[in-house]
């Protein structure tokens, strides 16, 4: 049976897991929504098949679109940061759950 320090323990990670795992669908969000900004507002202006002059816009807009393409970038670097600290305290859950287990 479970001491009150352990059940205490519990909550913490079970949190300590929920926030990141909230952390990790927000960036998740951000970046898709930012992605899709890029395909189409961007992208989208100017294929070869379209009118040759409206590569000028895309090469107008470039600047601003690069900026878009770096914040996508950071997000998706928070997020490969937030699933690797996920993954730490899960094994480190898992290690305290399989000692709590052997020592019943």
């Amino acid at each position: 049976m479970m001491n009150m320090q352990q059940q205490t323990q519990h909550l913490t990670n079970y949190f300590a897991i929920g926030d990141l795992v909230a952390e990790v669908s927000i960036a998740l969000e951000k970046a898709r929504l930012t992605q899709q900004e890029l395909i189409d507002s961007y992208f989208g202006k100017w294929q070869p098949t379209k009118k040759k002059d409206d590569i000028y816009y895309v090469a107008y807009d470039f600047d601003r679109y690069d900026v878009f393409a770096r914040i996508a970038e950071d997000y998706m670097f928070e997020i490969s940061k937030k699933v690797t600290e996920l993954e730490e305290k899960l094994k480190a859950y898992e290690s305290f759950t399989k000692g709590e287990l052997e020592d019943e």
